[in-house]
């Protein structure tokens, strides 16, 4: 489907505007346009900023590949990881980088 969108002919505004189309419909199409509202309402004002990037990194990287192409994550942010669970699981590292941003490469967004 994003193919055909990205193959019509027509400006690269007109290819976008039509791209952005598909990509408003995807969530209610796939039953989950609820989330988003729900998410916005009772879990982003009670978490930190860097998890709520990185929510936003993990639902297009993992559920949008077919629509964007290839994608990695950017503007990685060091977050310390807990001593409490670094004591359980003393493998863990003192900190992760955690993307906080997606770059894609073909992307018509």
């Amino acid at each position: 489907l994003v193919r055909e969108v990205n193959d019509m002919e027509g400006t690269a505004p007109e290819l976008q505007k039509r791209a952005r189309k598909v990509f408003e419909g995807i969530l209610p199409n796939l039953g989950i346009g609820w989330i988003p509202p729900l998410w916005k309402q009772y879990i982003q004002p009670y978490v930190p900023q860097w998890i709520s990037n990185y929510s936003f990194f993990l639902v297009f990287f993992l559920l949008f590949p077919w629509l964007m192409g290839p994608m990695e994550g950017d503007d990685h942010k060091e977050v310390e990881v807990p001593k409490s669970w670094r004591s359980v699981l003393p493998f863990l590292p003192e900190t992760v980088r955690v993307p906080q941003s997606v770059k894609a490469e073909r992307c018509r967004f």
